[in-house]
């Protein structure tokens, strides 16, 4: 494990380049492999079993790849590794992993009626049950299986009246929130639209965010920096090569407007 060696990043499919923005812009002299599954996209309609065969093919396929950490940039398929992933298989290797946290709107004086919005399995985890039945706060907090977005996200299809409709349906109930954990990270791709759609229940007030991608960033840099390979030196080019299982490189165009960030060469490898 050297400084020289990429950063991997995984998803079940484009939600992970929310992740991948960040990391881009706190660490822009890195060069990175994003693997997106899309062939088996979305997970979160799948049983655990099923996400973590997915989920540690795709480790291996990584791990064979010239990189120093992996991150699992899929709240999905993280509680499913987390809980019944074969650690001891990986033990020698550097996994982070996403999580949704209510820490951040438990902590915020503004918050007071929270929505975790997730997939519907790692709403079902027992990370997520076990964190909700933490909160001995007065805050309420309300779930929501919030899965339908995620083909749309992949689909480059969130600027469409289908969309619009299927999210006004999906939120309508939703009265006086103030608050929303983005607990998948296709989520923040919609995150205008989130708040448009819940402004109406709630006075057109502004909604808080909370997304766990830049506490996840912290945590990287932090240890790269502990484990002296974090690559300061400037390169002459920038790279993010990418895996998707699907093949289909027509979908580059998607993956550079998702990302955002004309600093790097994005190629399929």
């Amino acid at each position: 494990m050297n400084s020289n060696q990429k950063i991997a990043v995984f998803d079940s499919g484009l939600g992970g380049l929310s992740v991948l923005k960040h990391l881009l812009n706190a660490l822009p002299n890195e060069d990175y492999i994003y693997m997106a599954d899309s062939l088996n996209a979305p997970y979160g309609i799948k049983s655990p079993e099923e996400v973590l065969e997915l989920t540690e093919k795709a480790f291996d396929t990584l791990f064979f790849q010239d990189i120093k950490i992996l991150v699992v940039a899929c709240n999905t398929a993280s509680t499913q590794y987390n809980e019944i992933g074969h650690k001891e298989k990986y033990k020698n290797k550097l996994i982070f992993t996403i999580h949704p946290s209510i820490q951040g709107p438990l902590n915020d004086n503004r918050t007071s009626n929270i929505l975790l919005m997730a997939t519907k399995i790692t709403l079902q985890s027992n990370y997520v049950k076990n964190m909700l039945q933490s909160n001995k706060t007065e805050k309420k907090i309300e779930t929501l299986a919030a899965g339908d977005i995620v083909p749309f996200v992949e689909k480059n299809n969130t600027n469409s009246s289908e969309f619009d409709h299927m999210l006004h349906n999906l939120l309508l109930k939703y009265k006086n929130i103030d608050s929303v954990i983005l607990g998948c990270t296709h989520f923040p791709f919609v995150k205008e639209q989130i708040n448009n759609e819940l402004m109406k229940n709630n006075n057109n007030k502004e909604i808080i965010f909370f997304d766990n991608a830049i506490h996840l960033t912290k945590s990287i840099i932090n240890t790269l920096k502990e484990k002296n390979i974090l690559f300061t030196n400037k390169r002459s080019i920038h790279s993010v090569d990418i895996i998707d299982t699907l093949n289909d490189k027509t979908r580059l165009p998607i993956y550079k407007k998702l990302v955002d960030n004309t600093n790097f060469n994005y190629n399929f490898i």
